[in-house]
């Protein structure tokens, strides 16, 4: 398991190092926001999901979903999108 662990705080490092964000601001964003974020969202989808019977809510709870999880992943390739952008110029 401390192998895991160092492994991400070596990619944490690397991605502070390579983006205009520091090492603090990324574990903010990522584990006080983003996590917390999706989290709730999917709690959310799934409980609506359990309590309705509808199979159109469903399916538009399932959007919401997917459309979540994309947004944070463009979020995500974003971050690592912004240094690269700027030593282009």
């Amino acid at each position: 398991m401390d192998d895991i662990c160092n492994y991400c705080i070596r990619i944490l490092w690397w991605w502070a190092k390579n983006s205009p964000f520091s090492y603090g601001e990324l574990n903010v964003w990522l584990f006080i926001i983003i996590q917390p974020m999706l989290i709730m969202a999917f709690m959310f989808t799934t409980i609506l999901g359990c309590l309705t019977k509808s199979n159109r809510v469903k399916r538009v709870l399932i959007v919401i979903t997917i459309a979540t999880f994309i947004l944070f992943v463009a979020m995500t390739i974003l971050l690592f999108a912004i240094p690269r952008l700027k030593q282009c110029r």
